[in-house]
């Protein structure tokens, strides 16, 4: 993801939606987001999104609980999102290899989102960051609202987890 020159611009419509300086900072204290904006992310973390679009958050919550419990079952789930994800088999396998899901591979699961990106530096160490902005055609947001609702729905409809042994 690339900080466009002068702010982060919806790559549907071409809006500018956020002016930045030349350091990434917003220029002003607020988005003029537009209608296809959806939510942001920032350091790769959980995604803030609008109303009707919060099962981004959820749908990645869901995945990440399932893969920390060790005794969930890791072919039960890729068959659970067979249909919903495009390469299941690869977001389980990078959740369980490094114990999170980035913005980047979570986005690999939903073809109808499109990001773009921008970087701080707060000139110091820590003082810098990433932000991922997501947008979707109008068309793209009905089919989106329908993957996420039918990823959460297979993720949650998996059994329980088997009780420890003792």
């Amino acid at each position: 993801m690339s900080r466009r020159q002068g702010g982060v611009t919806c790559p549907i419509c071409r809006k500018l939606v956020l002016a930045l300086d030349e350091s990434g900072y917003m220029v002003e204290d607020d988005m003029r987001p537009c209608r296809h904006y959806l939510g942001e992310s920032i350091d790769d973390d959980f995604p803030c999104c609008v109303a009707g679009f919060r099962d981004i958050s959820r749908g990645m919550e869901l995945l990440l609980d399932y893969i920390a419990d060790d005794r969930r079952d890791r072919e039960t789930l890729i068959a659970a999102l067979a249909s919903h994800v495009p390469d299941p088999r690869r977001v389980v396998t990078e959740i369980d290899r490094s114990g999170e899901l980035t913005m980047e591979e979570w986005l690999l699961c939903l073809p109808e989102l499109q990001s773009e990106g921008s970087g701080w530096d707060g000139c110091g160490p820590g003082g810098g960051g990433t932000s991922c902005y997501l947008f979707a055609s109008a068309p793209n947001q009905r089919k989106l609202v329908k993957r996420l609702a039918q990823i959460c729905a297979a993720v949650e409809g998996l059994p329980p987890a088997p009780p420890d042994e003792e």
